[in-house]
């Protein structure tokens, strides 16, 4: 795992309350990841779903088992968060919500649940 140096008062509170880190003085290791996305280069590459989705479907079948594996603590959930594709994870959370939405739908005979949280999971998801 690489380090980078920051000072105190350019980290961000989201990486401070979960990863790991050693103050000295005025300045703390981070520790450094590299983000799930795609390297592209050229408008083709973007278009490419060899190069920008591919890639990325085994996180989906990984998912499952790494949230429950870090449900126990929000920290966690954060970095799981982080780590995943930004596609797969929209794409988790869709799959996710579907079926509780078909059931609650079901049982209030109201088929527009969906419509109830739309302004609330762009936002959060």
């Amino acid at each position: 795992m690489m380090f980078l140096l920051r000072n105190v008062e350019e980290t961000s509170d989201c990486f401070s309350s979960f990863l790991d880190f050693k103050v000295q003085s005025s300045a703390m290791l981070l520790p450094t990841f590299t983000l799930p996305l795609p390297s592209v280069s050229t408008l083709q590459d973007c278009a490419s779903w060899n190069q920008t989705v591919a890639p990325f479907i085994p996180q989906l079948y990984d998912l499952p088992v790494k949230f429950l594996q870090h449900a126990s603590s929000l920290d966690n959930l954060k970095l799981l968060y982080i780590s995943t594709n930004p596609l797969i994870m929209g794409f988790a959370v869709s799959l996710a919500l579907a079926p509780i939405f078909l059931v609650i739908s079901e049982i209030n005979k109201n088929y527009s649940q969906v419509d109830r949280v739309w302004s609330i999971l762009p936002s959060k998801c």
